[in-house]
């Protein structure tokens, strides 16, 4: 049988579980922020969806921003911009 005494001691542990996953998930949430990104890597700028099934990103890829358009079964490049040049070129 449970007694009053067993039922406080579940319900403690129970919460304690809880306030550690919780402290955790903050924890690794704060860490992905302060993690330094690599000179080259590749970094998600921005992005609108234009319907169920498609989206415009920006992003970002040693030194070189793309605007890219995504499908469900294609991605195409739509515009680059070179980061040193500040110039726009049409890709077709």
């Amino acid at each position: 049988m449970l007694n009053l005494n067993t039922v406080g001691n579940i319900a403690l542990m129970l919460i304690l579980t809880l306030m550690l996953v919780f402290a955790l998930a903050f924890i690794l949430r704060h860490f992905k922020k302060i993690v330094p990104q690599f000179p080259g890597s590749l970094q998600v700028l921005g992005g609108t969806s234009l319907g169920s099934k498609s989206k415009v990103v920006l992003i970002e890829a040693y030194n070189t921003r793309l605007l890219v358009g995504v499908t469900d079964s294609q991605i195409q490049t739509l515009y680059v911009f070179n980061k040193d040049s500040q110039s726009l070129t049409e890709t077709k």
